[in-house]
């Protein structure tokens, strides 16, 4: 008895070990699934955004940043100061849009590239906490992106997307796995 017992022990471990992998193989598989996509809408009002401005971080390769952006939609056209740093482990940049207020449909765009976006990042969020929608965070913000000495790039059409604004410079870093902080001001 003790005999059959211990040569059928292995067989019994390895058909559980079987059933354990095959059950985790499948349940990995299920989680891969993207059966709801994000998706987000940013809401309008001159008024609310001062109040509540938005920074959101997506993290991927570009084209899965990409997927991200092309299901949010963050209003671009009707707000006035919105900007985008994307970051790698060795570099980074950002981008700085205002609306012209002599022609609506134009941005003036301000872009810089460094080798961290951290301090300025920091900077942003405790600017955001102190203000408390008191002061116009946009230009607080723009302010702070001034003192890096951007290269002045003039004014550009508004992009409608966030895929217009931030896509050319998102699919530049190939494969990369980056972090796209998107700030949209007021």
């Amino acid at each position: 008895m003790k005999m059959k017992w211990v040569l059928t022990r292995p067989f019994v471990v390895c058909g559980l070990l079987t059933v354990v992998i095959f059950a985790t193989l499948r349940a990995q598989e299920k989680s891969r699934e993207d059966t709801k996509p994000f998706q987000a809408v940013s809401r309008p009002g001159c008024h609310y955004r001062s109040w509540t401005p938005e920074v959101f971080s997506f993290y991927g390769d570009p084209a899965q940043v990409t997927v991200k952006l092309d299901n949010f939609d963050m209003d671009l056209p009707n707000r006035r100061i919105f900007m985008f740093i994307v970051e790698t482990t060795n570099e980074a940049q950002l981008s700085l849009y205002e609306l012209n207020p002599k022609e609506v449909d134009k941005f003036h765009l301000w872009t810089w590239k460094g080798k961290s976006a951290r301090d300025l990042r920091e900077k942003a969020t405790e600017t955001i906490l102190a203000n408390k929608g008191i002061e116009c965070v946009g230009d607080q913000i723009k302010g702070l992106v001034k003192g890096l000495k951007p290269d002045v790039k003039g004014d550009m059409p508004g992009p409608k997307t966030a895929r217009d604004a931030f896509g050319p410079v998102i699919l530049g870093y190939g494969t990369e796995y980056i972090r796209l902080t998107v700030f949209l001001l007021c």
